[in-house]
């Protein structure tokens, strides 16, 4: 693991996070935009991010000529309004960062329906572009009985799975866009996916999702819900890029997710922000875990096993028994 030790407990994460703060010499800039387009406040992912010594900022776009080029990232989160032209702009100008890349863009889409499309054509320059519609898994061995848009997904194999616990911890996520990749590499463009959903899984149009029946679907298999692409140059043989990650929904970055000790999804989020900004080999990574009493889960498959046996076979063996000493009475 690139990360010697996780933390578990407030007093210890309050303790390390100013250590780290004291500490970091080169500290990563974070802005998020706020108040502009109908976005949200990301409290999970800034908390998971202040918890580790990034240096997180509020702006609003639409009120400055320039992005500040000190900020390494920019997040937009949940917009339900879509982006003029000229604040796209700016946003194309600060990843460009006069032609020195070295900037990322992290976008999560709103888990609503709302189409965006000036920002999806932004995206479709990346090779990105959020669908319509909300995966839904049918396979109950990973999704939920009773919301199939709430379903376990897979981590892809990569530079972000590094270190990334998915043996004993899921990713979790619901509500969620599918994300197409327009192409695998393009110039200096090269898209990747990041999380999953199993095979099994189709797509619920937005209007239909109370009454959907999976058999109509038009499409089915496996769909992208988070990627990135990196538009890299290189000097000699060192490159330089800028990034734009995607997800297709808010709520895989919902406290209910990020700070589950049965999720991996803080993991993951906070990898991606450590690699991209050169601290891949941080030795202390703090994800702040929520202690609410745990709930169980199961899968429809589970909830059918075991109303089986309780409904049935349990029922039928005390049946059988009251049978069996019914008739040894009646032979004494």
């Amino acid at each position: 693991s690139l990360y010697c030790c996780k933390l578990k407990t407030f007093n210890n994460v309050s303790i390390l996070s100013a250590i780290m703060n004291v500490t970091n010499e080169n500290p990563v800039k974070v802005a998020v935009l706020s108040e502009d387009y109908g976005v949200t406040n990301p409290t999970a992912l800034v908390s998971l991010l202040e918890a580790n010594a990034y240096i997180v900022e509020s702006f609003k776009l639409t009120t400055v000529e320039a992005i500040d080029s000190s900020y390494d990232y920019v997040i937009i989160y949940a917009p339900i309004y879509d982006f003029s032209n000229d604040d796209l702009n700016k946003i194309d100008m600060w990843l460009d960062n006069g032609g020195k890349y070295g900037k990322n863009l992290f976008y999560a889409a709103a888990s609503v329906a709302e189409e965006l499309p000036k920002l999806n054509a932004y995206l479709s320059e990346w090779g990105l572009s959020v669908g319509s519609g909300y995966v839904y898994q049918t396979n109950s061995k990973y999704g939920h009985a009773a919301s199939p848009t709430y379903q376990v997904l897979y981590l892809n194999e990569g530079d972000y799975s590094e270190g990334v616990d998915s043996t004993t911890k899921h990713t979790t996520g619901d509500g969620l866009r599918p994300i197409k990749l327009l192409f695998e590499e393009e110039s200096n463009y090269i898209t990747s996916p990041i999380i999953s959903s199993y095979d099994g899984a189709v797509i619920a149009p937005f209007d239909k999702l109370q009454n959907f029946d999976p058999s109509t679907a038009e499409e089915s298999g496996e769909f992208v819900v988070a990627a990135e692409s990196a538009k890299t140059r290189f000097e000699g043989v060192n490159p330089f890029s800028s990034r734009v990650f995607v997800t297709g929904g808010h709520y895989i970055l919902d406290a209910a997710f990020m700070q589950s000790e049965q999720d991996n999804n803080s993991d993951i989020f906070l990898n991606i922000f450590n690699k991209t900004s050169g601290r891949e080999k941080v030795e202390i990574s703090i994800t702040p875990k929520s202690y609410t009493v745990p709930t169980f889960e199961i899968t429809a498959a589970q909830a059918r096993g075991i109303t089986v046996v309780f409904a049935v076979v349990v029922p039928l063996a005390v049946i059988a028994a009251g049978v069996v000493v019914i008739i040894r009475r009646k032979r004494r």
